[in-house]
């Protein structure tokens, strides 16, 4: 965690990207090329990811060590014929020929030209396992280029093993596919082979990926095409024992949209993703039908599809990778579920991650930080919809509800919140007719803040949840549903729930005070324009020397407090290095130091919100006691004079222990 993506980029490197970054949007910083060239095939050590293996033209072929840098040739045989036709070459490698580990040992390493080979070695050594598993038509092998010029630098390789996969579920059963038409499979990790090539496949269509199932050693997937003999439909096929028979599963997928791969969901059985020439594809009936999975995926050749955790990651001929992040709707959406007027998926696990939500400008945007909410509307509901979120106690940790709409023309809701104590920041709930998705950063709610004073280097963040079990709830109307939800710490690091609990209780802590100080710079704000008004209003009269002077000392000392508590005139960042800060800002700069880490509180956090806090009760006490006393004192002189009293409003203000 974070996993990486591999590939070849052509006319470029080979590529390892993380999925999300550490950085806010992945970067140059999250990727390097590994083992292999611009039309590699790449396997991954999955003991040490620091070691790849990856091929090149002409069957050469590399093991590379990230950490030292260092490749070192692994090729079966020689690795240069250029300019020779294929047919006089010993070992006929496709340009984009197959390297793989076998998922049941990692000492197993395959890589696929005419024949399969197999080292145990780490390529120092090969063994030959089959027969040239092709047609191996010589009319189809001969150099290519014009009369005056020929043109074999490799790509123009011919009868060869185009795909190759080994059962995930069993040891040896290896399937293998040619770019000329033929499949065969292996039971026995290359000792027979068998050819299993459908009946109603036409020669000289290229085999481009073979998916055997997870559910069941005897079903296999398979996809291939004719493009490049004028025949632009797609080509799906499915076996249920062992390729003895095959049966047609591409409908729904239209004519041009030609089929590069092909992939079956880790969860739900029967759904299955195709990667094809326009775009992305998914079945969820075992492919009797298809429907596009497009969705903001640019109308691309999309090359390969993968299934990781929750997430369906594509490579684009666009050189690019894209990621559907979180697929849990799709692996539980079902056809009654539209019947239904309102629906809520089960969320995947959240797992708490720092880097945040970035993209853009160049960049890979990261995953969501947080948990996807999910939910179903048949028609766009009349009320407002509120989507909540609680603790294992059933406190609420946040609460957020759209604005409905007034008339059909009006732009996307809006979001409010049940609390004046911040503004929703993380998403907004939608409203549409169909499926919608909110999303929630782990996060309590912000502190309260005064918008006219300049956050110099703190943060008003709330504390983010603390790994544990939740419950969302969706409520419209009447309706409430709910589904639990685990929050989970990111697997990197080693603090423990204790730890972050601590955090979680000193933000909160930190939040109190902070919203204590805010509270009362608006108090005395409120007190202040009432006293300036009294002393208009006593400007024409007798007695206006009287009030004037009677108020004057009592304003003076509220703005002392208010000065004590906030650097009201520091308006931007430039202003606080000239004009010192005061509680409120030294407060936000504690409260980022506290929830900047995912650790417990240091000794000195506590030291500094108990100093702090201790001066922010001096000046509560000193309001308190200028409420109670100087400012009843100026209302008893206010009502003798005929003029209304300065309005207290009830008590708020307490003292809060550290």
């Amino acid at each position: 965690f974070p996993y990486r993506l591999y590939g070849a980029q052509q006319d470029n490197t080979t590529v390892s990207i993380a999925s999300r970054s550490d950085f806010g949007s992945i970067g140059e910083r999250d990727w390097w090329p590994v083992a292999g060239c611009e039309n590699a095939h790449i396997a991954v050590d999955p003991r040490n990811p620091n070691i790849t293996y990856g091929g090149c033209y002409t069957g050469m072929m590399e093991r590379n060590d990230k950490r030292t840098n260092q490749g070192r040739d692994i090729a079966v045989g020689l690795n240069n014929y250029d300019g020779m036709a294929v047919k006089d070459v010993p070992n006929r490698f496709q340009w984009t020929f197959p390297v793989m580990l076998s998922p049941h040992d990692p000492n197993v390493l395959y890589a696929a030209s005419q024949n399969l080979w197999r080292s145990t070695t780490e390529g120092r050594s090969w063994e030959k396992i089959s027969p040239d598993l092709t047609y191996a038509d010589t009319a189809t092998m001969g150099p290519s280029g014009g009369p005056v010029h020929k043109d074999m630098t490799g790509t123009e390789w011919y009868a060869t093993i185009y795909a190759l996969a080994e059962s995930p579920t069993v040891k040896g059963e290896l399937w293998a596919g040619s770019d000329d038409g033929r499949v065969h499979i292996t039971r026995d990790g290359g000792a027979t082979w068998t050819e299993v090539t459908p009946k109603a496949m036409v020669k000289h269509t290229r085999v481009t990926g073979i998916e055997p199932s997870r559910y069941d050693p005897a079903v296999a997937y398979m996809t291939a095409t004719r493009y490049q003999l004028d025949d632009f439909a797609p080509y799906i096929y499915k076996t249920s024992d062992y390729g003895k028979t095959w049966t047609r599963i591409d409908a729904g997928i239209p004519m041009g949209a030609y089929a590069r791969s092909i992939r079956e969901d880790v969860v739900r059985r029967g759904l299955l993703f195709a990667a094809t020439e326009t775009g992305v594809y998914v079945s969820f009936n075992d492919g009797a039908a298809w429907q596009t999975l497009q969705l903001n995926l640019p109308r691309v050749s999309v090359r390969d599809v993968r299934v990781h955790e929750n997430d369906l990651v594509v490579a684009t001929h666009g050189r690019a990778f894209w990621s559907l992040d979180d697929i849990s709707l799709i692996r539980q959406w079902a056809d009654s579920m539209a019947k239904k007027p309102v629906h809520l998926f089960q969320p995947a696990t959240a797992i708490r991650f720092a880097g945040g939500h970035g993209g853009g400008r160049g960049a890979g945007e990261n995953p969501y930080n947080g948990v996807l909410v999910d939910y179903w509307f048949s028609d766009m509901p009349k009320d407002s919809v509120i989507i909540e979120f609680a603790d294992a106690r059933g406190g609420i940790a946040r609460r957020f509800r759209s604005v409905a709409k007034k008339d059909s023309t009006e732009t996307a809701p809006t979001v409010r919140t049940d609390s004046l104590a911040y503004e929703a920041s993380d998403s907004i709930v939608t409203t549409r007719a169909g499926t919608n998705r909110f999303w929630w950063n782990l996060r309590y709610a912000d502190a309260k803040h005064i918008p006219t004073v300049v956050n110099d280097m703190g943060t008003l963040n709330g504390p983010v949840a603390v790994p544990g079990s939740y419950t969302v709830r969706l409520i419209v109307g009447k309706d409430t549903l709910s589904r639990p939800f685990s929050v989970t710490l990111d697997p990197r690091l080693d603090a423990t729930t204790a730890d972050l609990q601590q955090t979680f209780d000193m933000g909160l802590k930190v939040q109190e005070r902070l919203n204590s100080i805010v509270e009362s710079f608006d108090r005395i704000d409120d007190l202040q324009k009432q006293i300036d008004v009294r002393v208009e209003q006593s400007s024409e009269q007798v007695f206006a020397k009287q009030v004037k002077e009677a108020a004057k000392p009592v304003r003076e000392a509220l703005e002392v407090v208010r000065t004590e508590l906030v650097d009201w005139y520091n308006h931007d960042d430039q202003a606080t290095l000239h004009f010192p800060i005061k509680l409120y800002n030294m407060m936000l700069s504690l409260n980022s130091q506290v929830l900047g880490q995912d650790a417990a509180p240091n000794k000195q956090h506590r030291e500094v919100l108990d100093d702090l806090g201790g001066k922010i009760d001096v000046q509560l006490q000193r309001l308190q006691q200028l409420e109670s006393n100087e400012i009843q004192k100026l209302n008893v002189l206010l009502k003798e004079l005929g003029l209304p009293p300065i309005y207290v409003p009830p008590a708020k203000i307490k003292k809060i222990a550290s």
